[in-house]
């Protein structure tokens, strides 16, 4: 072989290791690339899938604070509906208890009262027995005609009034003697002025007075001038 064969083969040589060298670091190149794309795309993924669940805990937060805070909301509502019932139901005890207290009272007030005024009119009856008792000791024992001539002053008063003397007259008109007349006219009980206003009424009733004219008529009639008086004044004449 000549020496220009072999140099020419040995740089064929040269050219195909070279271009092989060059393929070889094509190849790498590309791997390289191809790996690096390959990387990134699953970290991006990784991201936003960190992201979501990043949103969701974060969502998850923020739902649960707000159902704890509707939790707090509802529940302070509650405690204060509870108070204001508590509230109400001891206000409405100490009303009633109240209104208890004041019906105890005023039964204890009425039951006071009750007892006083029974004991007031136990003793005005015992006071008014004592005193017809000791009246009817010192009443003398009367006679028929005494007794009869009390019967006839007290129907006599209950139709139409009477003067003291007036009274006594009738009776001895009806026949009873002085003693007897006068006897019963004095043990009855008579309100003299109220018989004098009854006889100024009645007067009226069917004529006309004038203030002295009626005074002087009661004087005639037996009533005293005070009684006629107290009689004209008390009609208003």
């Amino acid at each position: 072989m000549s020496l220009f064969n072999y140099n020419k083969q040995k740089r064929s040589r040269s050219n195909i290791i070279g271009l092989v060298m060059v393929l070889l670091f094509s190849v790498n190149i590309l791997v390289a690339c191809g790996s690096e794309t390959t990387s990134t795309e699953p970290a991006k993924e990784v991201d936003a899938e960190e992201k979501k669940v990043t949103d969701e805990e974060e969502k998850a937060k923020q739902e649960a604070k707000a159902k704890k805070e509707e939790e707090a909301k509802k529940l302070e509502e509650e405690e204060a509906k509870k108070a204001e019932e508590e509230k109400k139901a001891a206000d409405e005890k100490k009303k009633a208890e109240e209104e208890a207290e004041a019906a105890k009272a005023a039964e204890e007030q009425a039951k006071k009262d009750a007892e006083a005024k029974a004991k007031k009119e136990e003793e005005k009856a015992k006071k008014k027995a004592e005193e017809d008792a000791k009246k009817a000791a010192e009443t003398p024992s009367m006679t028929l005609s005494q007794e009869n001539a009390i019967s006839q002053a007290k129907s006599y008063l209950d139709y139409t009034a009477f003067s003291k003397t007036g009274l006594i007259e009738q009776l001895e008109f009806e026949g009873y003697s002085n003693a007897d007349a006068t006897f019963a006219v004095n043990n009855i009980t008579v309100d003299w002025n109220a018989q004098a206003v009854q006889k100024a009424k009645d007067y009226l009733d069917y004529s006309s007075f004038s203030q002295s004219g009626l005074i002087d008529q009661l004087i005639f009639e037996g009533f005293t001038q005070e009684q006629a008086t107290y009689a004209v004044n008390q009609i208003g004449l």
